[in-house]
Protein backbone atom coordinates (compact mmCIF):
# COMPACT_ATOMS: atom_id res chain seq x y z
CA UNK A 1 0.00 0.00 0.00
CA UNK A 2 1.05 3.77 -0.72
CA UNK A 3 1.01 6.07 1.71
CA UNK A 4 1.38 8.64 -0.98
CA UNK A 5 -1.23 7.80 -2.85
CA UNK A 6 -3.97 7.83 0.21
CA UNK A 7 -2.55 11.47 0.74
CA UNK A 8 -3.35 12.44 -2.90
CA UNK A 9 -6.12 10.26 -3.19
CA UNK A 10 -7.82 12.39 -0.08
CA UNK A 11 -6.34 15.58 -1.40
CA UNK A 12 -7.95 14.68 -4.89
CA UNK A 13 -11.26 14.26 -3.06
CA UNK A 14 -10.89 17.73 -1.50
CA UNK A 15 -10.70 19.39 -4.76
CA UNK A 16 -7.11 19.53 -5.27
CA UNK A 17 -6.26 18.46 -9.26
CA UNK A 18 -2.72 18.95 -8.75
CA UNK A 19 -2.70 16.10 -6.02
CA UNK A 20 -4.22 14.17 -8.87
CA UNK A 21 -1.58 15.06 -11.02
CA UNK A 22 0.89 12.97 -8.88
CA UNK A 23 -0.79 9.87 -9.26
CA UNK A 24 -0.97 10.16 -12.62
CA UNK A 25 2.81 10.78 -12.58
CA UNK A 26 3.83 7.34 -10.18
CA UNK A 27 1.51 5.14 -11.82
CA UNK A 28 1.08 6.13 -15.72
CA UNK A 29 3.92 3.83 -16.92
CA UNK A 30 2.40 1.01 -14.76
CA UNK A 31 -1.71 1.35 -16.33
CA UNK A 32 0.09 1.96 -19.90
CA UNK A 33 2.12 -1.40 -19.70
CA UNK A 34 -1.06 -3.40 -18.49
CA UNK A 35 -3.22 -1.34 -21.43
CA UNK A 36 -0.27 -2.01 -24.28
CA UNK A 37 0.16 -6.45 -22.79
CA UNK A 38 -3.78 -6.27 -23.17
CA UNK A 39 -4.05 -4.72 -26.68
CA UNK A 40 -0.57 -5.04 -28.26
CA UNK A 41 -1.44 -1.50 -29.62
CA UNK A 42 1.30 1.37 -28.80
CA UNK A 43 -1.64 4.05 -30.19
CA UNK A 44 -4.99 2.49 -28.78
CA UNK A 45 -2.84 1.93 -25.19
CA UNK A 46 -1.88 5.48 -25.40
CA UNK A 47 -5.53 6.37 -25.65
CA UNK A 48 -6.77 3.57 -22.74
CA UNK A 49 -4.51 4.93 -20.22
CA UNK A 50 -5.63 8.57 -20.46
CA UNK A 51 -9.26 6.88 -20.36
CA UNK A 52 -8.47 5.52 -17.51
CA UNK A 53 -7.03 8.15 -15.50
CA UNK A 54 -9.90 10.31 -16.43
CA UNK A 55 -12.29 7.68 -15.38
CA UNK A 56 -10.36 7.04 -11.75
CA UNK A 57 -11.03 11.07 -11.77
CA UNK A 58 -14.90 10.85 -12.16
CA UNK A 59 -14.88 7.67 -9.84
CA UNK A 60 -12.71 8.73 -7.06
CA UNK A 61 -15.35 8.47 -4.64
CA UNK A 62 -15.89 4.99 -5.83
CA UNK A 63 -12.49 4.11 -4.31
CA UNK A 64 -12.67 2.02 -0.86
CA UNK A 65 -9.38 1.91 0.17
CA UNK A 66 -7.41 4.94 -0.76
CA UNK A 67 -3.92 3.46 -0.67
CA UNK A 68 -4.78 1.33 -3.05
CA UNK A 69 -5.33 3.33 -6.22
CA UNK A 70 -3.25 1.51 -8.82
CA UNK A 71 -4.86 -1.70 -8.24
CA UNK A 72 -8.09 -0.21 -8.66
CA UNK A 73 -6.91 1.84 -11.83
CA UNK A 74 -5.50 -1.04 -13.34
CA UNK A 75 -9.32 -3.03 -13.02
CA UNK A 76 -10.11 -0.06 -14.46
CA UNK A 77 -7.59 -0.49 -17.45
CA UNK A 78 -8.85 -3.99 -17.60
CA UNK A 79 -12.26 -3.38 -18.20
CA UNK A 80 -11.21 -0.68 -20.55
CA UNK A 81 -9.15 -2.84 -22.85
CA UNK A 82 -12.14 -5.60 -22.56
CA UNK A 83 -15.02 -3.44 -23.33
CA UNK A 84 -13.12 -1.90 -26.45
CA UNK A 85 -12.12 -5.37 -27.75
CA UNK A 86 -15.42 -6.91 -27.44
CA UNK A 87 -16.65 -3.71 -29.28
CA UNK A 88 -13.87 -3.72 -31.97
CA UNK A 89 -14.23 -7.52 -32.43
CA UNK A 90 -17.40 -8.95 -31.46
CA UNK A 91 -15.22 -11.61 -29.65
CA UNK A 92 -17.53 -14.21 -26.99
CA UNK A 93 -14.22 -15.56 -26.09
CA UNK A 94 -12.99 -13.99 -22.79
CA UNK A 95 -10.10 -14.54 -20.88
CA UNK A 96 -11.26 -15.88 -17.73
CA UNK A 97 -11.55 -13.74 -14.35
CA UNK A 98 -8.47 -13.82 -11.99
CA UNK A 99 -5.73 -11.81 -11.14
CA UNK A 100 -3.56 -9.51 -13.30
CA UNK A 101 -1.55 -11.92 -14.74
CA UNK A 102 -4.26 -13.73 -16.24
CA UNK A 103 -5.85 -10.40 -17.39
CA UNK A 104 -2.19 -9.70 -19.50
CA UNK A 105 -2.15 -13.14 -20.52
CA UNK A 106 -5.53 -12.73 -22.03
CA UNK A 107 -4.17 -9.15 -23.27
CA UNK A 108 -1.47 -10.63 -25.41
CA UNK A 109 -3.56 -13.34 -26.71
CA UNK A 110 -5.87 -10.72 -27.95
CA UNK A 111 -2.62 -9.88 -30.08
CA UNK A 112 -2.18 -13.03 -31.68
CA UNK A 113 -3.38 -14.21 -35.75
CA UNK A 114 -6.70 -15.29 -35.58
CA UNK A 115 -6.25 -19.13 -36.16
CA UNK A 116 -3.82 -18.78 -33.01
CA UNK A 117 -6.32 -17.14 -30.69
CA UNK A 118 -8.92 -19.83 -31.87
CA UNK A 119 -7.03 -22.59 -31.44
CA UNK A 120 -5.75 -21.59 -28.08
CA UNK A 121 -9.96 -20.53 -26.79
CA UNK A 122 -10.64 -23.85 -27.86
CA UNK A 123 -8.20 -25.44 -25.82
CA UNK A 124 -7.74 -23.48 -22.62
CA UNK A 125 -10.81 -21.73 -22.32
CA UNK A 126 -13.82 -24.00 -23.93
CA UNK A 127 -11.60 -26.92 -22.36
CA UNK A 128 -11.56 -28.94 -25.83
CA UNK A 129 -9.97 -31.61 -25.95
CA UNK A 130 -7.44 -32.18 -28.71
CA UNK A 131 -9.80 -34.72 -30.56
CA UNK A 132 -12.68 -32.67 -29.99
CA UNK A 133 -10.50 -29.90 -31.31
CA UNK A 134 -9.71 -31.80 -34.50
CA UNK A 135 -12.95 -33.11 -35.21
CA UNK A 136 -13.86 -29.50 -34.88
CA UNK A 137 -11.72 -27.82 -37.19
CA UNK A 138 -11.64 -31.17 -39.06
CA UNK A 139 -7.79 -31.28 -39.31
CA UNK A 140 -5.59 -33.99 -38.22
CA UNK A 141 -4.64 -34.25 -34.38
CA UNK A 142 -0.91 -34.15 -35.26
CA UNK A 143 -1.94 -30.68 -36.77
CA UNK A 144 -3.88 -29.60 -34.01
CA UNK A 145 -0.64 -30.77 -31.37
CA UNK A 146 1.74 -28.34 -33.95
CA UNK A 147 -0.78 -25.94 -34.04
CA UNK A 148 -0.86 -25.48 -30.44
CA UNK A 149 2.82 -25.71 -29.92
CA UNK A 150 2.98 -22.55 -32.16
CA UNK A 151 0.35 -20.71 -30.71
CA UNK A 152 1.82 -21.17 -27.16
CA UNK A 153 5.06 -20.07 -28.65
CA UNK A 154 3.54 -17.16 -30.24
CA UNK A 155 1.81 -15.93 -26.63
CA UNK A 156 4.91 -16.46 -24.82
CA UNK A 157 6.84 -14.41 -26.99
CA UNK A 158 4.24 -11.51 -27.00
CA UNK A 159 4.32 -12.03 -23.16
CA UNK A 160 8.63 -11.30 -22.69
CA UNK A 161 8.16 -8.12 -25.76
CA UNK A 162 5.31 -6.24 -23.71
CA UNK A 163 6.70 -6.74 -20.04
CA UNK A 164 10.78 -6.58 -20.92
CA UNK A 165 10.60 -4.43 -24.06
CA UNK A 166 10.98 -0.89 -24.67
CA UNK A 167 7.48 0.77 -24.63
CA UNK A 168 6.64 3.31 -26.99
CA UNK A 169 4.43 5.78 -24.23
CA UNK A 170 3.78 9.02 -24.73
CA UNK A 171 6.10 11.09 -22.10
CA UNK A 172 4.55 11.69 -18.94
CA UNK A 173 4.38 15.27 -18.31
CA UNK A 174 2.00 15.18 -21.92
CA UNK A 175 0.16 12.61 -20.22
CA UNK A 176 -0.14 14.64 -17.58
CA UNK A 177 -0.75 17.72 -19.00
CA UNK A 178 -3.63 15.74 -21.31
CA UNK A 179 -5.74 14.61 -17.90
CA UNK A 180 -5.94 17.80 -16.25
CA UNK A 181 -7.15 19.38 -19.84
CA UNK A 182 -9.63 17.28 -19.67
CA UNK A 183 -10.77 17.42 -16.29
CA UNK A 184 -10.63 21.21 -16.18
CA UNK A 185 -12.82 21.01 -19.53
CA UNK A 186 -15.63 18.52 -18.19
CA UNK A 187 -15.36 20.80 -14.78
CA UNK A 188 -16.25 23.72 -17.14
CA UNK A 189 -18.92 21.54 -19.01
CA UNK A 190 -20.20 19.85 -16.00
CA UNK A 191 -19.76 22.78 -12.95
CA UNK A 192 -22.94 22.17 -11.81
CA UNK A 193 -23.35 18.28 -11.88
CA UNK A 194 -20.27 16.73 -11.99
CA UNK A 195 -22.25 13.09 -11.64
CA UNK A 196 -23.48 13.66 -15.25
CA UNK A 197 -19.98 13.91 -16.67
CA UNK A 198 -18.79 11.32 -19.46
CA UNK A 199 -15.20 11.17 -21.30
CA UNK A 200 -14.74 13.86 -23.61
CA UNK A 201 -14.42 11.29 -25.97
CA UNK A 202 -17.91 9.99 -26.14
CA UNK A 203 -19.13 14.18 -25.56
CA UNK A 204 -17.82 14.73 -28.64
CA UNK A 205 -19.25 10.99 -30.66
CA UNK A 206 -22.46 11.93 -29.42
CA UNK A 207 -22.42 16.02 -30.11
CA UNK A 208 -19.42 17.06 -31.60
CA UNK A 209 -20.67 20.61 -32.15
CA UNK A 210 -20.71 21.05 -28.32
CA UNK A 211 -16.88 20.95 -28.26
CA UNK A 212 -16.52 23.94 -30.12
CA UNK A 213 -19.32 25.81 -28.77
CA UNK A 214 -17.72 26.01 -25.11
CA UNK A 215 -16.96 29.32 -25.04
CA UNK A 216 -14.96 28.76 -21.69
CA UNK A 217 -12.89 26.41 -22.45
CA UNK A 218 -9.15 27.88 -23.22
CA UNK A 219 -7.53 27.92 -26.17
CA UNK A 220 -4.63 25.91 -24.43
CA UNK A 221 -7.10 23.25 -23.38
CA UNK A 222 -8.37 22.35 -27.12
CA UNK A 223 -4.77 22.57 -28.44
CA UNK A 224 -3.49 20.25 -25.70
CA UNK A 225 -6.97 17.55 -26.38
CA UNK A 226 -6.80 18.13 -30.29
CA UNK A 227 -4.61 15.15 -30.88
CA UNK A 228 -6.34 12.80 -28.00
CA UNK A 229 -10.12 13.45 -28.96
CA UNK A 230 -9.03 13.15 -32.40
CA UNK A 231 -10.58 13.41 -35.96
CA UNK A 232 -14.23 14.54 -34.93
CA UNK A 233 -12.52 17.38 -32.69
CA UNK A 234 -10.00 18.43 -35.60
CA UNK A 235 -12.95 18.50 -37.76
CA UNK A 236 -15.12 20.75 -35.99
CA UNK A 237 -12.32 23.09 -35.22
CA UNK A 238 -11.51 22.68 -39.22
CA UNK A 239 -15.30 23.96 -39.92
CA UNK A 240 -15.39 26.68 -37.50
CA UNK A 241 -12.80 28.29 -39.95
CA UNK A 242 -15.99 28.54 -43.19
CA UNK A 243 -17.80 30.11 -40.38
CA UNK A 244 -19.48 33.72 -41.27
CA UNK A 245 -18.34 34.68 -37.42
CA UNK A 246 -15.58 36.32 -37.14
CA UNK A 247 -15.10 35.35 -33.91
CA UNK A 248 -15.38 31.75 -34.32
CA UNK A 249 -13.03 31.60 -37.40
CA UNK A 250 -10.51 33.69 -34.67
CA UNK A 251 -11.00 31.25 -32.08
CA UNK A 252 -10.65 28.40 -34.31
CA UNK A 253 -7.43 29.70 -36.08
CA UNK A 254 -5.62 30.22 -32.57
CA UNK A 255 -6.37 26.56 -31.40
CA UNK A 256 -5.09 25.59 -34.81
CA UNK A 257 -1.86 27.45 -34.26
CA UNK A 258 -1.35 26.23 -30.58
CA UNK A 259 -2.14 22.53 -31.44
CA UNK A 260 0.77 22.57 -34.75
CA UNK A 261 3.51 23.09 -32.50
CA UNK A 262 2.74 19.76 -30.81
CA UNK A 263 2.45 18.07 -34.43
CA UNK A 264 5.64 19.58 -35.23
CA UNK A 265 7.71 18.54 -32.69
CA UNK A 266 6.74 15.01 -33.17
CA UNK A 267 7.45 15.27 -36.85
CA UNK A 268 9.98 17.67 -38.54
CA UNK A 269 8.88 18.51 -42.26
CA UNK A 270 4.98 17.49 -42.16
CA UNK A 271 2.11 16.84 -39.75
CA UNK A 272 2.40 13.60 -38.41
CA UNK A 273 0.19 10.98 -39.42
CA UNK A 274 -2.57 10.40 -38.49
CA UNK A 275 -3.07 13.76 -38.06
CA UNK A 276 -2.17 14.83 -41.58
CA UNK A 277 -4.93 12.85 -43.00
CA UNK A 278 -7.76 14.27 -40.63
CA UNK A 279 -6.85 17.59 -42.39
CA UNK A 280 -6.55 16.31 -45.60
CA UNK A 281 -9.67 14.16 -45.66
CA UNK A 282 -11.18 17.21 -44.56
CA UNK A 283 -10.30 19.69 -47.73
CA UNK A 284 -11.83 16.81 -49.45
CA UNK A 285 -14.80 16.79 -48.07
CA UNK A 286 -15.08 20.06 -47.46
CA UNK A 287 -18.07 22.34 -48.96
CA UNK A 288 -15.66 24.67 -50.71
CA UNK A 289 -14.60 25.77 -54.20
CA UNK A 290 -11.39 24.41 -55.42
CA UNK A 291 -9.52 27.72 -55.36
CA UNK A 292 -10.71 28.22 -51.58
CA UNK A 293 -9.28 24.65 -50.75
CA UNK A 294 -5.84 25.60 -52.07
CA UNK A 295 -6.43 29.00 -50.34
CA UNK A 296 -6.48 27.33 -47.00
CA UNK A 297 -4.32 24.44 -47.56
CA UNK A 298 -1.75 27.21 -48.04
CA UNK A 299 -2.75 29.11 -44.68
CA UNK A 300 -2.77 25.95 -42.91
CA UNK A 301 0.73 25.38 -44.56
CA UNK A 302 2.19 28.67 -43.22
CA UNK A 303 0.74 28.41 -39.93
CA UNK A 304 2.65 25.32 -39.41
CA UNK A 305 5.55 26.52 -40.72
CA UNK A 306 5.93 29.62 -38.66
CA UNK A 307 3.99 28.39 -35.46
CA UNK A 308 6.22 29.33 -32.28
CA UNK A 309 7.87 25.95 -31.01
Amino acid sequence: MDSNDATDVRATRQGCRTAYAGLVKRHYEAVYRLCLTMTGDARLADELTHDTFVEAYLKLDQLRDEAKFEAWAKAIARNLCRLRFRAEHQAPLDPPPGDGESWEIGGAYATLPKPQRMILALHYWEEMSYAEIAAFLDVPLGTVMSRLHRARQALKARLIAAQDGEIPMTPIADAQAEVDAEIATLFELFRDDMNAAERLSIILNRSPERFAAEDKTSVERLAVLLRRLGQPAVEVVLECLLSADTRTRDHATDVLTAWLPRCSSRLIHSLPLPEAYWVCDWLIRAPISRDRRAEFLTELVDAFTTAPS
